[in-house]
């Protein structure tokens, strides 16, 4: 394994850190991928492999886009959605952490709908992760 570069807080994402132990899924829109270096670092503690899956601008239940995307409703979503659904019952992981900027998707109860397709495919452990900060304004221009 080779040491972070200096300044770096995120290894590249071709550094694969994976290793035995308990298969972890990223899941979620863009947003999710904020968690990736955070996971990528933790594997130099702990055993185990980790990928992220996208769903770019879709909620993890398929059919509506976030907030006023022309995409809202578009079959792109329920495609993600049923091919990412076909590769989590191939890879069956241990461990799923739903991510988004949930605070745009209208309907986020439905998010349930995925927690139980999830646990009907034998997912051990389901994490929720709230929004990332999000500012209006840059915060520099909120200081002053």
């Amino acid at each position: 394994m080779s040491p972070l570069k200096v300044g770096s807080d995120d290894p590249p994402d071709a550094e694969s850190r994976n290793r035995p132990g308990p298969t972890v899924i990223v899941l979620g829109d863009s947003h999710a991928g904020h968690l990736m270096p955070g996971l990528r670092r933790l594997q130099s503690t702990r055993p185990f492999t980790v990928h992220l899956m996208g769903w770019g601008a879709c909620p993890p239940w398929g059919d509506v886009a976030w907030g006023n995307l022309a995409l809202r409703g578009n079959e792109d979503c329920n495609e993600r959605t049923a091919g990412n659904e076909k590769s989590l019952q191939e890879i069956r992981p241990d461990i799923v952490v739903l991510a988004g900027f949930w605070r745009e998707y209208e309907h986020a109860e439905r998010v349930g709908e995925t927690i139980e397709f999830l646990n009907g495919i034998g997912v051990r452990r389901v994490v929720i992760i709230g929004t990332v900060p999000f500012w209006r304004e840059p915060p520099q221009l909120q200081l002053f």
